[in-house]
């Protein structure tokens, strides 16, 4: 499992790595189109307003016959009236809308009028765009594909260092994970072979406590070290269990559990629910009281949040929330829960009143 978490995290890395230098050659590659549009436009005007300036010279000095009509620019000479009297224009631009000095922008023609002094006439220069916009328009493309092309190169080199590097990491866990299980074998079993013939209570009770912490341990450790995957869990069948499993202390302290149930499934992690309500439903028995009772209630919210509320009955003033302080219970395990909990995205409180423990656990239904 952890390989292919850490795959997944090699994924990641490179997938992150292709947006962060697509994203940066994509802005580079729009800057540099967008300036370089501007820069061409302002040529264009120039070119515009140097044509205009001279079909006015060569009208004001009667020269145009001798004055040839540009390729590149269109420039005409027009009335009052709008009546061209000199060169050709595009039929998409409309010269009635064109009288002050200065230039102006029509679809995709740039333009540039100057009015001749004392003259009912003005000359007109227009440059159509169009093959500048296509030009343009195919160099970002251009560019765009380069840029993914390279990223995408990028991201796979991304991922294949990713991997090497995490290489290591991957031993660790492989390390850790044998570690664990040599140490646990080689405790846990002569502590278990132990507790079949040991009789004196409080040795058993010792025993049966380093057992537990052992195992929490070992738990926290797994939760820490390997990912989860979430299937549709049946609450309240695992509810159903834990209560068997501690039907034998809720005997001895003739201790009531009443439970109210109200959702069938929940999208989750089976083996952390399981862990997470075993050590909540353990810690309200160890706290209850005698005679006392225990309030297992499970819905949903407005938000298709799952509430787990549990409350007991006890006589006890203090609570520990700190992993290395133990009450009955309330210890490492309890701080191995609010991991647990926080892993699956939700929140766990609890309060202490006069007579009674309240645990209050949210969860996302996924």
């Amino acid at each position: 499992m952890i390989k292919k978490e850490i795959r997944r995290i090699g994924v990641n890395f490179a997938v992150s790595h292709f947006l962060m230098s697509f994203l940066f050659l994509f802005a580079a590659s729009s800057f540099y189109i967008y300036h370089a549009f501007n820069e061409e436009q302002n040529n264009i005007k120039k070119i515009i307003k140097n044509e205009v300036y001279a079909v006015e010279n060569a009208f004001v000095f009667n020269e145009l016959d001798f004055a040839p009509l540009p390729i590149t620019v269109q420039v005409v000479i027009a009335d009052n009236k709008d009546r061209i009297v000199y060169g050709n224009i595009s039929k998409d631009v409309d010269i009635s809308t064109v009288k002050r000095d200065g230039y102006l922008k029509i679809d995709s023609h740039i333009l540039f009028c100057s009015n001749i002094k004392d003259s009912v006439y003005r000359v007109i220069g227009a440059y159509d765009l169009s093959t500048v916009y296509s030009l343009y328009i195919g160099q970002f493309f251009i560019y765009v594909a380069f840029s993914f092309f390279i990223s995408v190169v990028f991201g796979y080199f991304a991922f294949l260092f990713s991997l090497r590097w995490l290489k290591r990491i991957e031993k660790s866990y492989e390390d850790l994970e044998e570690f664990t299980e040599m140490f646990s074998h080689e405790v846990l079993t002569p502590i278990s072979s132990a507790l079949f013939y040991i009789n004196d209570e409080e040795v058993r009770v010792s025993l049966l406590k380093a057992k537990d912490f052992l195992s929490n341990f070992l738990n926290f450790q797994k939760h820490k070290a390997f990912p989860w995957k979430s299937k549709k869990v049946d609450i309240k069948e695992v509810v159903d269990l834990i209560q068997k499993e501690f039907l034998f202390l809720t005997k001895d302290k003739n201790i009531q559990i009443n439970t109210n149930i109200n959702v069938e499934n929940i999208t989750s992690n089976q083996e952390f629910l399981y862990f997470i309500l075993k050590n909540t439903i353990e810690n309200a028995v160890k706290f209850s009281k005698e005679n006392g009772s225990i309030d297992i209630e499970i819905y949903k919210t407005d938000k298709k949040d799952i509430l787990i509320k549990i409350e007991n009955s006890t006589d006890e003033a203090v609570l520990f929330e700190d992993k290395f302080e133990s009450k009955k219970g309330f210890g490492l395990g309890f701080h191995i829960v609010k991991k647990m909990v926080e892993n699956l995205n939700g929140t766990l409180n609890f309060s202490h009143q006069k007579d009674k423990i309240t645990i209050l656990i949210k969860l996302k239904d996924r």
